[in-house]
C-alpha cells in the first residue's frame, strides 16, 4: 500500500513539473509566433519573415530581461516600430495601422503601457 501511494505521489509530482516546463516558451518561439502572425496578416512571403523573427527575438530578449531598464524598453519599442514601418509598403502599413492593438503588441508598446499604470 505504501509503495502504491509513493508511486502515485511521484507520478503526480513529475506530471506537474512537466506541464510547468511545457508552458514556458523560449524567446525564439515567441518571436517566431509573432513573425508568423504578422506575415500571415499582411501576406508577406520570403526572407522578410526571417528578418521579422530576428527582430522580435531581440524584443523578447530585452523585455524578458529583468535587468533591462524601462528606458531601454521604451527605446526598443520605438526602434521596432520604425523598423517594421520601414520594411512594409504603403498598403501593408495602412492595413497594420488599422489594427493598432496588434501593432502595439508586436512592438511591445502594450507591455510598456501596462507597466506604467
Amino acid at each position: 500500500m505504501k509503495k502504491i501511494i509513493a508511486t502515485l505521489t511521484l507520478l503526480l509530482a513529475f506530471s506537474v513539473s512537466v506541464n510547468a516546463q511545457a508552458k514556458k516558451m523560449s524567446n525564439q518561439e515567441l518571436a517566431q509566433k509573432d513573425a508568423i502572425a504578422l506575415c500571415d496578416y499582411l501576406n508577406i512571403q520570403g526572407s522578410l519573415k526571417a528578418d521579422f523573427a530576428r527582430l522580435f527575438e531581440m524584443k523578447y530578449e530585452v523585455f524578458n530581461n529583468p535587468e533591462a531598464s524601462m528606458e531601454r524598453k521604451i527605446e526598443l519599442a520605438r526602434i521596432m516600430k520604425l523598423k517594421i514601418e520601414a520594411s512594409l509598403d504603403g498598403t501593408q502599413l495602412e492595413k497594420l495601422n488599422v489594427k493598432k492593438d496588434f501593432f502595439m503588441a508586436l512592438t511591445g508598446e502594450n507591455q510598456i503601457a501596462e507597466k506604467k499604470k
